[in-house]
C-alpha cells in the first residue's frame, strides 16, 4: 500500500529535538540496500508521523468536561453541590443543586413507582425574598449511577410547577435523552435529544439542543466574582449564551427571551450568579433571598 507522507508532518518531524525522530537502520556509501531494513525504517517514520499527528489532533481539539457542577460527595444539608443565580430586573432566582443521596430522597417515577436514585439533581426557579414566595417551580432528577446529568441515558423527573411542595401523577416523568459530543478547533460541538414520556409510555414532549462550547478566554466578572477559566455555550437557534466556570459550572446566562423558554421575558435577561458551594469551596451572599438564613427555603439545602 503507497502511503503518503503529508509536507505538514514532515515539517514537524524536521522541526522537533535531535533524536526525537530515528530510524533503526543506517546506510554508508556502497551498502546494498535490504528490503526488509528499507522497510524497517519507512514503519518507524509513519510511527513517528502518526505520533506527530495525533499531538496535532490532540492539541487542536478540545474536550470540555468540567465545566459542569458535579454531585457532591455527601447529600447532607450544608454539604450539597449548589449554585444560586439572580435574574437581573426581578425578584427572581435560579437554584441548581446535584447531590448523592443520603438515602432519603425519593422520587415518583411516571412507570415504576418510587425510586430511590444514586444521585440527585433539582433544578428550583423562584421568586421572592425571606419574607415571600411569590412564585416557584421545581424540577427534581433522580440520576442513575450509570452517568452525570448531561450525559444520562435515563432519568426520571417530578415537576411541582405550581410550587406546592406537592407531585401529582400527572407531574411525573420518564426522562430519556441521547448526547453526542464531537471535538473541533478549539471548541465543542454538542447535541443532545430529550425526550419525556408519561406513565403509558406515550412520548409527551421532546427538546433537541445544538451548542458550541468554547474558550471564552479571559476572565469573567460576576457580581463582584472573578472566575479565571470560563467556557461559552452558544445554544445554536437560541439567543443564549450560557458561561460556565470550570469546576462550578453555569455562573452567567444571556438570552434574548427564546420563545420557547417560558422562564425568560420576551426581553433580553441576565442571570448572574450571587452564590456557590461546590465540593466544600463556598462563596457569595444570599442575603435578602429565600435561601438566606431567615429565608422560607432554607432548609433545602442549608441548614439555619
Amino acid at each position: 500500500m503507497r502511503r503518503t507522507i503529508p509536507f505538514a508532518a514532515i515539517g514537524l518531524l524536521m522541526s522537533t529535538p535531535a533524536g526525537a525522530a530515528s530510524v533503526p537502520n543506517t546506510f554508508s556509501s556502497g551498502d546494498p540496500a535490504v528490503a526488509a531494513d528499507v522497510n524497517a525504517n519507512f514503519s518507524a517514520l509513519i510511527s513517528d508521523i502518526e505520533a506527530v499527528e495525533n499531538s496535532v489532533q490532540n492539541a487542536t481539539s478540545t474536550a470540555f468536561s468540567n465545566y459542569s457542577m458535579g454531585p457532591s460527595a455527601s447529600g447532607a444539608l450544608g454539604e450539597r453541590n449548589v449554585t444560586v443565580l439572580a435574574v437581573e430586573g426581578n425578584n427572581c432566582y435560579v437554584a441548581r443543586g446535584w447531590f448523592t443521596n443520603p438515602g432519603d430522597v425519593t422520587v415518583e417515577t411516571a412507570s415504576s413507582g418510587t425510586v430511590t436514585p444514586d444521585e440527585v439533581f433539582v433544578f428550583q426557579y423562584v421568586c421572592g425574598d425571606t419574607s415571600e414566595v411569590t412564585y416557584e417551580q421545581e424540577y427534581v432528577y433522580a440520576i442513575p449511577s450509570s452517568g452525570g446529568f448531561d450525559q444520562a441515558h435515563g432519568a426520571e423527573i417530578n415537576e411541582d410547577e405550581d410550587g406546592d411542595g406537592a407531585f401529582e401523577t400527572e407531574q411525573a416523568w420518564d426522562y430519556r435523552s441521547t448526547f453526542v459530543s464531537n471535538p473541533l478547533t478549539n471548541a465543542q460541538l454538542v447535541s443532545s435529544n430529550e425526550l419525556f414520556f408519561n406513565a403509558s409510555g406515550e412520548l409527551q414532549a421532546s427538546g433537541n439542543f445544538t451548542r458550541v462550547v468554547s474558550e471564552l478566554g479571559q476572565p469573567l466578572t460576576v457580581n463582584g466574582e472573578t472566575f479565571q477559566n470560563v467556557v461559552v455555550e452558544n445554544f445554536l437557534g437560541f439567543e443564549r449564551l450560557r458561561f460556565k466556570a470550570e469546576g462550578i459550572g453555569t455562573v452567567l446566562t444571556l438570552t434574548g427571551g427564546a420563545i420557547s423558554d417560558p422562564l425568560f421575558n420576551s426581553e433580553q435577561s441576565r442571570r448572574g450568579a450571587i452564590f456557590y458551594r461546590v465540593d466544600g469551596q463556598t462563596s457569595g451572599d444570599l442575603s435578602g433571598t429565600p435561601f438566606a438564613t431567615s429565608g422560607l427555603l432554607i432548609n433545602q439545602w442549608f441548614q439555619q
